[in-house]
């Protein structure tokens, strides 16, 4: 019923003829999730439905833009048609004219406008930029004619955030596209004297993440390749190898060139979890270390990580950052399915023994303590909190899912069917957490970054 009350016309009107804007305030905590609040006193229908407390606040400034906003609002837009406007000055005229038009509070609109909707939007799901040192970046990149990978790089980010965001619907699939023949075009330019440099790399995995999302899934795989073999030619994957001298590089930089590889990475593994591929970037020849935790990276003092076999040996969340978790999580993940096609490969050869389970029970074993140390270290998880710790959660269920999977393609012997009803009991528990979560954070369109794409 409290939700029916809530509900009402996109437009300026109801279905009914009445108002769309009821009369009085919303409640603080309709204003702070962004909901519709029906005004209902003592307590609105969505405070009822939580069992927490009504607070209103009418002590607020007066909404709507300044005087003079809207002036020099309408002198932005008449000038927005020019083909040579920068995509950071785009970001900025899309979001002050929603902020103009919005009918939230007048501060909490200025402030919103004046952050950039990638850092709101995607950043928490790929956090790989530091954001002082990006727009530093952007100031000392001003537009220029013909592509450069700063600018593949600011047309990526928007192309990404746009895919979070219904505002810009209708306009996105016309900046992917362009964004694409920039990249395109930046490859055939590039001279093979020239080293890859780290934009053009986060430009094509930031368009694999939106072709993911929007695109199509195929299209998807081949960006991603592209991005995979740049990872490589820019050696990302040895960013602290014995010949690297870490006096001589800006820690920042190298911790950005470390996250860039940690999440191609797991990007690598995600999309062969669903293709069933082999892996591109393969463990045994990394040697860079795992992320720091996110507050020293953003405040330029990165903490550098352990090295990846290190925290998997150990098992132990307790000081290492979410997405270092996350990337521990996702390695079991790609092992497990490097175990998988191993076993098949065995079957087909007429060679499987009992390697296969000693195999099956020690990465069974590595994903039952990471998992339980994860719970032990973050027993909440939620994707509003820290959605890398969540994204862990649910893909050491998937994982224990598909190793649930791997033991029944293996064939039931009769001294191997107790570990496959193990398996069985595990998976089943897992499906139900997965399905618990999802339930849990649908309300707030989590899963839109990484949804199944169309076709």
């Amino acid at each position: 019923m409290a939700a029916h009350r809530r509900t009402g016309s996109s437009h300026g009107v109801g279905a009914t003829g009445q108002p769309r804007q009821l009369p009085g305030s919303a409640c603080e905590e309709c204003r702070k999730r962004k909901l519709r609040c029906d005004r209902q006193r003592p307590q609105c229908g969505t405070c009822a439905d939580a069992g927490i407390v009504c607070e209103i606040n009418n002590n607020r400034l007066a909404r709507g833009p300044k005087k003079g906003d809207l002036k020099a609002l309408r002198s932005r837009i008449g000038t927005s048609d020019d083909p040579h406007i920068c995509p950071s000055e785009l970001f900025d005229l899309q979001i002050s004219t929603h902020a103009a038009v919005t009918t939230e509070d007048h501060i909490r609109g200025r402030l919103d406008a004046r952050r950039p909707l990638y850092f709101d939007r995607v950043h928490p799901n790929v956090p790989i930029f530091n954001q002082s040192r990006y727009f530093a970046r952007v100031r000392q990149n001003p537009c220029i004619e013909g592509p450069t990978s700063m600018l593949c790089l600011q047309y990526a980010m928007w192309t990404l955030a746009m895919a979070l965001s219904s505002q810009f619907e209708s306009s996105r699939e016309l900046l992917y596209n362009e964004t694409r023949q920039m990249l395109e075009a930046l490859d055939l330019a590039d001279d093979d004297l020239q080293p890859v440099r780290i934009e053009q790399v986060q430009a094509w995995l930031l368009v694999s993440f939106y072709e993911l999302a929007r695109a199509s899934y195929r299209r998807a795989l081949i960006s991603a390749g592209r991005a995979f073999r740049l990872v490589q030619l820019a050696r990302l994957h040895e960013v602290d190898g014995p010949g690297n001298s870490v006096e001589e590089e800006d820690p920042v930089v190298r911790e950005e060139r470390r996250r860039t590889f940690w999440m191609a990475y797991s990007l690598d593994r995600l999309i062969c979890m669903r293709s069933r591929c082999p892996l591109t970037l393969t463990e045994e020849v990394i040697c860079t270390r795992l992320p720091s935790p996110e507050l020293a990276f953003q405040s330029g003092h990165p903490i550098p990580g352990c090295f990846l076999p290190e925290a998997l040996a150990s098992g132990d969340h307790n000081f290492i950052s979410p997405f270092a978790g996350s990337v521990m999580v996702i390695s079991i993940c790609g092992r497990a399915l490097s175990h998988g096609q191993a076993s098949g490969v065995e079957r087909a050869f007429g060679t499987a023994s009992l390697d296969f389970w000693l195999r099956h029970e020690w990465l069974d074993g590595m994903l039952g303590r990471t998992l339980e140390s994860l719970t032990m270290n973050s027993p909440v998880a939620s994707a509003m909190a820290d959605p890398m710790v969540f994204f862990a959660f649910m893909m050491a269920h998937a994982t224990t899912i598909f190793m649930c999977q791997i033991a029944e393609a293996s064939g039931i012997d009769s001294h191997c069917r107790p570990t496959v009803a193990d398996c069985q009991g595990r998976a089943t528990q897992a499906a139900r957490e997965i399905a618990r979560m999802a339930k849990a954070h649908e309300h707030i369109g989590y899963f839109k970054l990484m949804q199944s794409p169309r076709g």
